[in-house]
């Protein structure tokens, strides 16, 4: 019931989610222009000076694996000719250890801003991006950007700048928006916690962890996580957000392999799915663990792994899903738009795909879209296996109390009896007081032999019935043999055993023809809960003593007449 209206609860917020990630101008891009930049590697020591008399104007696109000194040249930004609003730029958040922005005016003065982007104390942006106030130094005729120690930056987004009270708005709005979708997120990994021990099976481990590592991809990517660690550095927020996206493609393919039906996935299939997805954790690891020496290495090998990954699952579902299987079509459906989205990155990259062609936010969007798509098939599995197990559960108590009960009278057999004596013990206590009957039908093979063996067994379950009924609710009765019965009454003294014994043997009596007007002999024996192995000894020889009295009478055993006598 819980896990029900848990995720009802994340249904109603993934729809609010979508609704508010699907609105227009959802990333940095709204309000934000893209600056024209040219990116510039320069030795360590080059100074402003040397970069101000550098004519600003087209340049030479660097190597892939630039690393060192890089300088950004904006040349005079349209936005700081005539504005004298503050701005803000943002810079991707790269992987870089120092940031200097100088800022030109017609009079020939030079503005220096330093930046810091792993100190606490330095500004951050929802959505991957640091964050600098260029004042309003109107008019501004060169803008240029220092990065020290930075790497890899031909991998990093294009730079925007936009009014201060513009951004504003755009933050307030974005930061609602991951907000949004990280609680949903969470809600999500949490309900499927909780759905874990019902069932205990593999593909929900996958599926948490795949929900965990895109929600840690989400709280890095949208600067969230800075809320709760503030020392983190803007080196170790950009190795934590590519190594999640690596992560997500191990999490997902495993999810994906193991939840689709085995008979619908090839074996060898399945293999190499395992081995791919081993080689996107080590990717993870590199990224977010490696040095700095081997950052271009591992990022050409982890685009490459990633490409794999993201081509394996689209490969492991059309199979799954040309073979009939509807679990690979709804995950299909899922993954759709993560996969498009996800496709662009290392084509960005390669400068197949243009910048600003998708939205910086989209992939959030799209990844918690696809976990409150892959969510559902994941609790339908979990119902479904969860009512396979009540039923298999089911039938194995109605087994068991099959074999408890005897089938003619509907009374508990041997068994059923020994088990209900332990219930008892474990109730009352050992010492608890009890008195036993043991009831045998006087000559009943005469009955069996005059009117045969069905009529017999009529006043078998007749007879049955009717020692129940006088026994009273709380007592066990059991058909302890062919004509045999025991009763075992609990809390009761000798005379209150004594009056229910003889009770059973008049009601016998008075039933007459209806039970052929045969007549029972009863022993009974009193003592305490834990030794009813030898009351059952005891009220066994006093219907022997019943018997051998002329039957049709209730004889107590020698300890309880002895108790009597005292």
């Amino acid at each position: 019931m819980v896990a029900d209206l848990s995720m009802t609860l994340a249904r109603w917020l993934a729809a609010a989610a979508m609704l508010l990630l699907a609105a227009p101008a959802t990333a940095q891009g709204g309000g934000g222009e893209i600056v024209p930049t040219c990116r510039i590697a320069t030795a360590a020591d080059t100074g402003v000076a040397e970069m101000l008399r550098r004519p600003a104007g087209p340049c030479a696109p660097l190597a892939r694996a630039t690393r060192g000194t890089v300088w950004l040249d904006f040349g005079a930004p349209p936005q700081l000719r005539d504005d004298h609003d503050l701005h803000r730029l943002l810079i991707d958040n790269h992987r870089v250890h120092q940031i200097d922005l100088y800022l030109a005016r017609g009079d020939g003065s030079v503005t220096h801003e330093r930046y810091d982007p792993d100190t606490a104390l330095r500004g951050w942006r929802t959505g991957g991006y640091l964050s600098m106030i260029v004042p309003p130094s109107a008019p501004v005729t060169r803008m240029l950007v220092r990065l020290g120690d930075v790497e890899l930056i031909t991998f990093s987004r294009p730079t925007r700048l936009m009014p201060l009270y513009v951004d504003f708005r755009s933050e307030r709005r974005d930061a609602a928006l991951y907000g949004l979708a990280l609680g949903v997120l969470a809600l999500t990994i949490l309900v499927h916690l909780a759905l874990f021990p019902a069932i205990r099976q593999r593909f929900q481990l996958f599926y948490v962890a795949h929900a965990t590592v895109l929600f840690a991809y989400a709280a890095a990517y949208s600067g969230l996580l800075l809320l709760v660690a503030p020392g983190l550095s803007a080196d170790g927020v950009s190795r934590l957000i590519s190594a999640m996206l690596s992560a997500a493609t191990a999490t997902g393919l495993l999810f994906s392999t193991d939840f689709i039906e085995q008979r619908y996935v090839p074996r060898g299939l399945r293999f190499y799915a395992i081995v791919s997805a081993a080689a996107s954790v080590v990717c993870a690891l590199l990224l977010l663990l490696g040095p700095d020496a081997l950052t271009a290495p591992v990022y050409g090998a982890a685009n490459l792994v990633g490409m794999n990954g993201l081509a394996l699952v689209v490969l492991v579902l059309a199979v799954g899903a040309a073979r009939g299987s509807r679990t690979a079509r709804v995950l299909a459906l899922g993954w759709a738009v993560p996969i498009a989205i996800g496709v662009t990155y290392p084509l960005r990259i390669l400068g197949v795909v243009p910048d600003g062609l998708v939205d910086d936010g989209a992939m959030v969007a799209a990844v918690t879209v696809e976990c409150l798509i892959l969510s559902l098939p994941v609790v339908a599995r979990i119902k479904a296996m969860r009512l396979d197990h009540e039923r298999v559960r089911e039938r194995q108590l109605v087994l068991e109390r099959q074999a408890a009960t005897d089938a003619l009278t509907g009374l508990a057999n041997r068994r059923g009896f020994v088990a209900a004596i332990e219930r008892a013990l474990q109730i009352g206590g050992p010492s608890s007081p009890v008195a036993l009957l043991m009831i045998d039908i006087d000559h009943f093979k005469a009955v069996n032999d005059r009117y045969g063996h069905v009529r017999a067994d009529t006043v078998l379950a007749d007879l049955g019935m009717l020692v129940a009924r006088a026994a009273g609710p709380g007592a066990i009765v059991a058909r302890y043999g062919g004509e045999e019965f025991v009763v075992v009454l609990m809390e009761l003294d000798l005379k209150r055993a004594h009056t229910i014994a003889e009770r059973i043997r008049a009601g016998v009596c008075a039933a007459g023809a209806d039970l052929l007007d045969v007549t029972v002999s009863i022993g009974l024996a009193c003592g305490r809960c834990d030794a009813i192995d030898r009351l059952m000894v005891d009220a066994d020889l006093a219907l022997y003593d019943a018997k051998r009295g002329g039957r049709n009478r209730v004889e107590m055993a020698s300890a309880a007449k002895a108790s009597i006598a005292a």
